[in-house]
């Protein structure tokens, strides 16, 4: 069996997968280094990389029906190989993980994205609100946490009930209108004028 192999293995076989510092420790220990190198290159202490890394090795014994340790990990994984029942285990589990391919979005998701997180009663709230006249919604986030989603949902969501709206990105107006007022103030009313018609 090969590092990999091993490494798909626990990932398949366990509930939980592997966190990112078993994977290390494993991969680590798979080139010899010791538990003081691995916790000071992730950062751990080094009774945490033990811990961690006694778990893995118990899994991994109960796995080859012999004990494992971090002296003979290498040496007893490359002896052992893979039943067809793991092999078939890691091949379901690859094509698993491979048939759900994440994009990783440069900018707002498209509204039938399966990934964005539906927060109620943020969006009840806001298609309530949105129907009210003259009605105001301030939305604040860090980022990265669907802001620009959630207002397209809205959009698309007045849009449907025959409303027309106007966008403003305030990022791509002249800072010269920033610094005055009465500019700032008369594009202002213009756009909210042009929302109503």
């Amino acid at each position: 069996m090969t590092i990999d192999e091993a490494v798909l293995l626990l990932k398949a076989s366990q509930a939980t997968g592997l966190t990112t510092l078993e994977d290390i420790l494993l991969r680590s220990s798979w080139e010899g280094k010791t538990y003081t190198n691995i916790a000071s290159e992730t950062h751990y202490g080094k009774e945490r990389v033990r811990k961690v890394a006694a778990h893995l090795w118990q899994v991994l014994s109960d796995f080859c029906k012999e004990p494992i340790n971090q002296s003979n990990f290498r040496q007893t994984l490359e002896n052992h190989h893979l039943s067809k029942a793991r092999q078939q285990l890691v091949k379901e589990f690859n094509k698993a993980a491979t048939a759900i391919s994440l994009e990783f979005p440069s900018g707002p998701v498209s509204l039938n994205c399966r990934f964005y997180i539906p927060r109620p009663p943020i969006e009840e709230l806001a298609y309530a609100e949105i129907s009210e006249p003259g009605s105001v919604i301030c939305i604040k986030a860090s980022k990265k946490m669907g802001k620009t989603f959630l207002i397209l949902r809205l959009l698309a969501r007045v849009n449907s009930q025959g409303f027309r709206t106007v966008t403003l990105n305030f990022q791509q107006v002249d800072k010269a209108v920033f610094a005055n007022l009465d500019k700032f103030c008369a594009g202002s009313v213009l756009m909210s004028v042009g929302s109503y018609s």
